[in-house]
């Protein structure tokens, strides 16, 4: 791997997801444009590691190493096949999955219906999610939810991702989910927060999901009340220019970072 490479790799990886596109422009600039595939092809990489959600025809998918095959990606239960554009995530050359060995198992489409009936009350309409083989094995399956917002003529974007891996022979599922909120205007404020899913033997897979993430965003809502009665607090000034008080630790939550990252699901 060439030094260039390795500091590209760095900064993309580093990045938050909403803000490839920015990030591909302000490295084409830095590279004088010579360098374009070697980091498109490294953006591809990233949008997979993270789960990126693309959209097409009013449909929602996910990216995944699970979910690819040759240079596209496909979707079992809904049975296409489509490329993907990895800076603009504009989907194309879609087509029907015809390779029956990546059609959706009875119980990827199980889990896929009761996984449908919770994100569709949990997530914003724009949440992507899917049910995956692994291929470590044949009843071994991969659960990925993934939120992305964003506003960047407000200064912010914000990411959400759980995955899980269930083994239906075990009924076992453990797994991890992770947010990542960026403000940026006239500053540098970014939240991350993650949790493990710790293995438990679980008849309803997405059951256990729902209880985990439950857990998961209060605990982050506390975070955020803890942060703005000391942190946030300490950043700013007791007594601003109009010299009035302002009680910090109840303003804060009106500010889009604390109110949209602790809102990842509803």
């Amino acid at each position: 791997m060439s030094k260039f490479e390795e500091i590209v790799r760095e900064i993309v990886f580093d990045s938050p997801p909403e803000e490839i596109p920015l990030v591909y422009n302000n490295l084409q600039v830095l590279s004088n444009g010579d360098s374009k595939q070697e980091i498109i092809s490294i953006i591809q990489e990233f949008n997979e590691k993270v789960r990126v959600p693309v959209k097409y025809d009013g449909e929602n998918y996910v990216l995944s190493e699970y979910n690819k095959s040759g240079s596209k990606y496909f979707d079992p239960v809904k049975k296409v096949l489509f490329s993907v554009d990895p800076v603009s995530r504009e989907v194309s050359d879609v087509e029907e999955l015809q390779e029956q060995e990546l059609v959706a198992t009875d119980v990827q489409d199980s889990l896929y219906g009761d996984l449908s009936k919770y994100v569709s009350k949990a997530f914003p309409e724009t949440a992507a999610y899917g049910v995956f083989k692994t291929k470590k094995s044949e009843n071994e399956y991969a659960i990925v939810i993934v939120s992305n917002k964003k506003s960047l003529g407000d200064f912010w974007t914000g990411n959400w991702v759980s995955e899980y891996i269930y083994n239906a022979d075990s009924d076992s599922i453990s797994g991890k989910v992770s947010v990542d909120a960026h403000y940026f205007e006239d500053g540098n404020v970014r939240f991350k927060s993650s949790a493990p899913l710790e293995e438990e033997t679980s008849t309803s897979p997405v059951v256990s999901i729902k209880r985990f993430e439950n857990n998961f965003e209060k605990n982050l809502i506390e975070k955020f009340q803890y942060m703005n009665e000391t942190q946030f607090k300490g950043l700013r000034r007791r007594l601003p220019v109009t010299r009035a008080k302002i009680n910090w630790g109840q303003g804060i939550g009106n500010y889009r970072l604390g109110r949209d990252a602790a809102q990842g699901t509803n």
